[in-house]
């Protein structure tokens, strides 16, 4: 019994080894086209490891990638290009290796290799403990969205040890982005379609229950409470109509609009520094959002379940249920590493809070509302495209993923990419009045 589990361990054992990975021949040279370490100390590192980063966050992964800078568009219609393969053996027993696999990761990706090496061949310790092998890569001259990019998987059996499973992104072609076929669709994908229609749905919905019940604010100005006796000022606050929210109107476009252009700034030159505090700040934006709304859904059902209005030590026990489920809601967001549903959720409590804290009464204020938001859209958009080789959207999702953005998958894979998004601000003031029919007449009045 104790030599079966003697020969169970040292069958599960992983090999004393160094892996070691490009840089890619037959290419010029790119920034990140350089000798990678993949495996040492019995460890794939992070960065070669696809599983490691969040498949239910909408965060780009950040898996190594060697890309193709120099496809020739007058050469053969299938060109090779052979990535190194370096075998270290740093233990003491000799290695052999089992078998090789290469594979594809993801579907709907099709880029052949072929790889080539003697099952025999004794990579032993000391003068011959090394061992090159060429992946060759086989890129069509006329790529398209399934031969253009692919997450390789590669399974490295040697005889007597577990296999040692890694990954690595290979491109075909520096100038392939689906972002830029546009005209052809071949970025189309139906994800951006349904977010789009569920904002706007989601919106139009809660703007119906803009009517703020979880508190209720009457302004008095310090004239009045000079004037009039205290009685009088009562009986004002009784009758006067509780505060529904601040009006929206160009002024506050263009605060709104300086304000987001100063923190993108800041984020560009400050980078690491500013990360932080902006992203905390956002984080208690969320928080607060997210316990606001889902106290304005208890105070909504306080006449038919009047215990959520009662009090206890000057607090009422829908506040508290707000504060236990909103705090332990994004908890549970940052501890599944930000995944996009509960992003989502998260994205509605705040789409709920602010159309019952922010109003825009009229569609001339909501145009000039508009106008500037856009403007500074198309000037961000521009700024980035021309300054980052990142591509902005997907720069925004792995630097800045927060619920201020709806999410959802995309339905095919994008290099660089993994869901469609919309900043829940571009839609929300602007839709929040346009979409509401009833209002029309009234609205076009009012110009």
């Amino acid at each position: 019994m104790f030599i079966y589990y003697l020969l169970t361990i040292t069958l599960a054992a992983l090999p004393n080894a160094n892996l070691s990975i490009g840089p890619l021949l037959q290419s010029y040279a790119d920034d990140e086209d350089l000798d990678q370490i993949v495996y040492v100390h019995e460890k794939v590192l992070q960065n070669f490891d696809y599983a490691s980063f969040p498949s239910l966050s909408c965060c780009p992964n950040n898996v190594t990638k060697f890309r193709v800078m120099n496809l020739n568009k007058q050469g053969s219609n299938i060109q090779r290009f052979n990535l190194p393969f370096y075998i270290e053996n740093l233990g003491e027993e000799p290695l052999s290796i089992e078998w090789l696999n290469i594979t594809e990761e993801l579907s709907d990706q099709d880029i052949q290799v072929q790889v080539n090496y003697q099952k025999d061949f004794q990579i032993a310790q000391g003068f011959n403990n090394y061992l090159g092998l060429n992946i060759t890569h086989l890129c069509w001259k006329a790529l398209n969205n399934d031969r253009y990019w692919s997450i390789k998987r590669v399974t490295l059996q040697f005889e007597g040890f577990d296999p040692v499973v890694f990954n690595y992104q290979f491109i075909c072609g520096k100038d392939y982005y689906p972002v830029r076929y546009l005209v052809y669709l071949v970025r189309f994908d139906w994800s951006n379609i349904i977010l789009i229609i569920f904002e706007s749905l989601m919106i139009l919905v809660l703007s119906m229950f803009g009517r703020i019940y979880a508190f209720k604010v009457v302004f008095i100005t310090k004239q009045l409470k000079h004037e009039l006796p205290q009685e009088k000022l009562d009986k004002i606050a009784q009758e006067s109509s509780p505060f529904q929210g601040f009006l929206l109107g160009w002024s506050q476009a263009l605060f709104y609009m300086s304000l987001l252009i100063g923190a993108l700034f800041i984020s560009l030159y400050l980078q690491e520094k500013a990360e932080k505090p902006i992203q905390i700040i956002v984080y208690i934006l969320c928080v607060i959002c997210a316990i606001h709304f889902i106290d304005e859904l208890f105070c909504a059902f306080r006449k038919r379940v009047p215990f959520f209005v009662q009090t206890i030590y000057y607090f009422r026990y829908c506040d508290i249920f707000a504060l236990i489920i909103g705090v332990a809601l994004f908890a549970v967001y940052l501890a599944t590493e930000q995944i996009w549903i509960l992003s989502n959720l998260i994205s509605i409590c705040i789409l709920g809070s602010l159309i019952k804290l922010f109003k825009i009464t009229s569609l001339k204020d909501c145009l000039l509302f508009f106008l500037p938001i856009m403007a500074m859209d198309l000037f961000c958009s521009i700024y980035m495209a021309m300054t980052i080789r990142y591509e902005w959207d997907s720069l925004i999702l792995r630097y800045f993923n927060t619920p201020l953005s709806a999410q959802i998958p995309y339905f095919r894979y994008i290099y660089k990419k993994k869901c469609a998004w919309v900043s829940i601000f571009n839609i929300l003031f602007p839709g929040q009045n346009l979409i509401d029919i009833r209002f029309l007449p009234r609205i076009c009045a009012q110009i």
